[in-house]
């Protein structure tokens, strides 16, 4: 019930502009892919050049959904956090995030195990919304939604400050595209050489 829920809130917002920055992110990326906080799958038909996409979804009820949809290639789907990933070091030549790791409770395990599964090189693409720190007026608007923000929209943290988690990540960012005045961002980065985990 919950992803039905869920894919109702988010439509508007699918058919118009979300769409396009689907698109633009996925439309490029190949090789083995693991696709983080899948949800019900609405990434899905923009892998076109993957090889293999995994899901990796902790709600089963949205894992379910996944299951049922088709791409072209191979795509699995893996109920599992992304805290703990359950994949051996280096498994997949790129990972994605949309919309994921406000939700995800613990951000900097989660960017630490995707560092660890992707490859060397790698790149790593996420959308986010984030705490809009150089509007002072707007961040604190953020704050005093937040907590009922997080009840309505199954744990998402309104003001989660995501670029710096990347930033103090193994990751590496290549670069930062601002959207909406800088509630959302598309961060793009790498997995460096000789990266440790977090335990």
């Amino acid at each position: 019930m919950k992803g039905c829920i869920y894919d109702m809130l988010m439509a508007p917002l699918e058919h118009s502009r979300f769409k396009q920055i689907r698109r633009g992110m996925l439309e490029s990326v190949k090789g083995h892919v693991l696709d983080i906080g899948s949800g019900t799958g609405a990434s899905i038909p923009y892998y076109q050049q993957a090889e293999s996409v995994t899901m990796l979804e902790p709600d089963a009820a949205k894992i379910k959904r996944i299951s049922r949809k088709k791409k072209r290639g191979t795509l699995y789907w893996a109920e599992a956090s992304a805290e703990c990933i359950p994949f051996p070091d280096n498994t997949f030549d790129e990972a994605a995030a949309f919309l994921a790791f406000c939700t995800i409770p613990d951000p900097a395990l989660a960017l630490s195990e995707t560092a660890r599964v992707v490859k060397p090189g790698g790149r790593i693409q996420l959308f986010e919304h984030v705490r809009m720190d150089h509007h002072p007026k707007a961040a604190a608007l953020q704050d005093f939604l937040a907590p009922a923000w997080q009840l309505a929209a199954e744990g998402c943290q309104l003001n989660r400050p995501t670029r710096q988690l990347v930033e103090e990540s193994p990751l590496r960012i290549q670069q930062v595209r601002s959207l909406y005045g800088g509630l959302f961002l598309i961060i793009e980065a790498y997995v460096p050489p000789g990266v440790t985990p977090l335990k």
